[in-house]
């Protein structure tokens, strides 16, 4: 009896100890996983984060955003006055000039090359006032709707901010420098994340509340007259007694300038005259 007694107290103790050391490691392993942030936690987060993007949809109410581009080229009668008239209605439509430029300013073919940037709302409209301004030559216009792109940037970094008050948790929470440092890592390669999606959807959003619009203004191509051929005669005696004055004039100043270089050349032709002359007399007075 003594000895049933005995192993039935041996056996409790047995199993009271296993319980006790599982669940002291189940409140380990808790607390590990409350002080740092593991790999898995934060793939999970943007696994559901990325599930949510894809099948987040826009509402059918919502604006569209769209990105809008447009070039018109136009013959006009006057630059100066067409430009001036193009810079007043872009100014009306609280948009602005971004480039200006007049090329063959001296030439009939000068032209005013101009980018503008004005509201979406105002796209169209600006678009028929330059093309009001004479002829059209050229005309072109494309739009892109990215309402949809920027519906699941903001979702994403909505997502993103909230994994990044997770790391500011956890690194208030973290046990040693080691965890620390792991943890910064982490929350820097997200704040860059961050910071790059932010900068990409704002360049978005201002794409797609100004419109950008190229425009070319021409001088009209004026038709040359032909000349009158009936004084062809005095033109041409004209041009002749020009010529034969250019010609005399020059013949004048090359004995000019033949008379003042005199003192140079003139002793140089006496000597080489002498030099000929005494070869000649010793070559007649060596014949027999």
């Amino acid at each position: 009896m003594n000895r049933r007694i005995w192993i039935w107290v041996v056996g409790m103790v047995w199993l009271t100890a296993l319980a006790v050391a599982g669940c002291q490691k189940t409140e380990s392993a808790a607390s590990e996983g409350s002080r740092y942030p593991r790999e898995d936690a934060a793939a999970a987060a943007a696994s559901e984060g990325g599930a949510t993007l894809v099948t987040q949809n826009v509402a059918p109410e919502q604006e569209r955003a769209l990105v809008r581009r447009g070039y018109i080229a136009v013959t006009v009668e006057d630059l100066n006055r067409a430009e001036a008239e193009v810079k007043k209605h872009i100014a009306a439509m609280r948009g602005f000039v971004v480039r200006d430029g007049t090329s063959n300013i001296m030439k009939a073919s000068a032209q005013v090359e101009m980018t503008v940037r004005v509201p979406v709302k105002s796209f169209d409209l600006t678009m028929e006032k330059v093309a009001g301004l004479g002829t059209v030559r050229n005309r072109q216009t494309e739009s892109e709707d990215v309402t949809a792109t920027l519906v699941d940037q903001d979702a994403r970094l909505k997502i993103m901010r909230t994994q990044e008050k997770t790391y500011l948790k956890f690194l208030e929470n973290a046990r040693n420098i080691e965890e620390s440092l792991k943890v910064q890592d982490r929350l820097m390669a997200l704040r860059a994340d961050i910071e790059s999606l932010d900068a990409q959807n704002k360049t978005l959003r201002q794409l797609a509340q100004l419109s950008t619009i190229e425009i070319t203004l021409l001088s009209p191509v004026r038709s040359v007259s032909v000349a009158d051929d009936s004084n062809w005669v005095r033109d041409t005696w004209t041009s002749a007694t020009n010529a034969l004055g250019g010609t005399l004039a020059w013949l004048m100043a090359t004995a000019i300038r033949i008379l003042v270089f005199a003192p140079i050349w003139v002793p140089v032709l006496l000597v080489i005259r002498w030099v000929r002359e005494n070869r000649r007399r010793k070559r007649a007075a060596a014949r027999p």
